[in-house]
């Protein structure tokens, strides 16, 4: 099957003059050795999980200081207002009028 725009034919010609054939040397297309794939993996996916953790280390911090101080303002009283006391009755002499004897 043919390429329409001819990158086939020149596929063709670039794997025809490879000289580096793919089962040959130190660089041939083989499995990696278990050791080899783990430290690719390590390189790889070793930052992006410490990330990932210190974000929700974070996160879980921030959520348990939130929820300390709501529980601190709620039992503490600080957010509650008193309940107003009810008007004094004026004395006698606030109004002017002699007490009784």
């Amino acid at each position: 099957m043919s390429d329409p725009q001819g990158l086939g034919d020149e596929l063709e010609l670039l794997r025809a003059a490879d000289p580096v054939r793919p089962g040959e040397g130190p660089w041939r297309d083989r499995p990696l050795p278990a050791r080899v794939e783990r430290d690719l993996n390590r390189l790889l996916y070793r930052r992006r999980t410490q990330r990932a953790r210190l974000r929700l280390v974070l996160r879980a911090e921030a959520a348990v200081l939130a929820l300390g101080a709501v529980l601190a303002v709620t039992f503490s009283g600080a957010g509650s207002a008193k309940a107003a006391e009810p008007p004094a009755a004026p004395s006698s002499h606030a109004r002017g009028i002699p007490a009784a004897r």
